[in-house]
């Protein structure tokens, strides 16, 4: 299955960017203390600082079309036609650099050592955290109870999620969590108990193998009703 994944004792958390209530329920779900730091204070965060610096002006800087690159005496950039790197490209570029700079890297703040051997050499403990753990900590909630209705789960703009296991479970209230930008798809869980209730597909984008399997899975309740409804008259008629 999923490889463990090593996880430090406390987290700092910076008010920039995500809330710190939301971090702090990031980091609550994996059993960490947040240690939240006050606004634009990022000499509190020095080593995170460090590497976003370094890995602008000693890569970013030098790729093509790099926002902030140096331009010429008329402010003209210095090589305007310079061509677009691919996506897979930037990957690779930044991966590499990533390699470089863990492995091979050495810096003087650290006795002369890599950060990869640092880190090696650091007695702390870490604590591997099961990745079962990690699934929640990389989704959004918006803390919003919904109910799920004959035509799904509703998320605004008139979007609508299903599932074939919703089936029977109208009227049930839900909450939602999801990827950040990945729309598409989102998982459902229980408002009142937590409980992870499943994965659920927006509407118009379900593949055909979804939409027969919610099909199928409403067809078999409806025939499961009415065999309800039978076995209930003719227990009514004996009475």
């Amino acid at each position: 299955m999923g490889r463990s994944v090593a996880c430090p004792h406390r987290s700092a958390l910076t008010r920039q960017g995500l809330s710190v209530s939301h971090c702090g329920r990031r980091a609550g779900r994996v059993r960490r203390p947040d240690h939240p730091l006050p606004g634009y204070t990022p000499h509190l965060k020095g080593t995170v600082e460090t590497v976003n610096g370094a890995v602008e002006r000693m890569l970013f800087a030098g790729l093509p079309r790099y926002t902030h690159a140096q331009t010429l005496a008329s402010g003209a950039l210095a090589d305007p036609d310079a061509p677009a790197l691919t996506f897979a490209a930037f990957v690779a570029e930044v991966l590499a650099w990533v390699e470089w700079w863990n492995g091979e890297h050495t810096i003087a703040e650290l006795n002369g050592l890599t950060p990869l051997a640092s880190w090696t050499a650091d007695p702390s403990p870490v604590e591997n955290v099961d990745p079962a753990a990690l699934w929640m900590f990389t989704l959004e909630d918006d803390r919003k109870t919904r109910k799920i209705t004959t035509k799904g789960v509703a998320r605004g703009r008139g979007r609508h999620y299903v599932a074939d296991w919703m089936t029977g479970r109208v009227g049930t209230a839900v909450r939602l969590r999801y990827m950040p930008h990945h729309d598409h798809e989102v998982e459902v869980f229980d408002a009142a108990t937590g409980n992870h209730l499943g994965a659920a597909t927006l509407a118009d984008q379900a593949s055909a193998e979804q939409v027969k399997a919610v099909r199928t899975a409403r067809a078999r309740k409806a025939r499961q009703l009415r065999a309800d409804l039978v076995a209930a008259e003719r227990l009514r008629r004996g009475r």
